[in-house]
């Protein structure tokens, strides 16, 4: 166990007088002449260094992260205007476009007329390759059945 030397002890003592002190004569005058004394009678202080290399690289990177999260914003919503134009009853058959199993399906088959006339086979196993398991034959059944529901007025399927 390291023992505190006596004269950090006795600077203790003098600090906690002088905070004492400043507690009953509190004026910014009286606070800027004690810690200007503390300063030039103290020649153990060392001045303020500034932030560290690793809080400028953290606030650095983080600035960079939003920088990403504007731009995923923007792309995300580039995305369902398109998805809106081209295929707009895919919204109504999903819980967001904005999901693995989606994007997955769309990059597949681009369009309500490729996924009705899908293999029911190849879409299970797209969606559920793409959504770990998520979709299960049921929901493949489901969308492959709305997709025909809603083509059934345009295409043959």
């Amino acid at each position: 166990m390291a023992t505190t030397p006596l004269s950090s002890i006795r600077y203790i003592q003098i600090f906690t007088e002088k905070v004492k002190a400043l507690e009953r004569r509190k004026t910014d005058k009286v606070d800027a002449r004690s810690i200007a004394e503390m300063l030039v009678t103290d020649k153990t202080l060392k001045p303020y260094t500034g932030t560290s290399y690793h809080s400028e690289e953290l606030k650095s990177l983080t600035r960079y992260r939003f920088e990403l999260v504007k731009e995923q914003a923007k792309l995300k919503t580039s995305v369902s205007r398109l998805v809106n134009i081209l295929f707009p009853e895919l919204e109504s058959l999903v819980p967001t476009l904005h999901m693995n199993s989606v994007y997955r399906l769309l990059q597949e088959l681009p369009g309500a007329y490729f996924i009705a006339s899908s293999n029911l086979t190849h879409l299970k196993a797209l969606l559920a390759d793409a959504s770990k398991g998520h979709y299960g034959r049921e929901k493949d059944h489901r969308n492959q059945r709305d997709c025909k529901n809603l083509l059934s007025d345009h295409y043959a399927c």
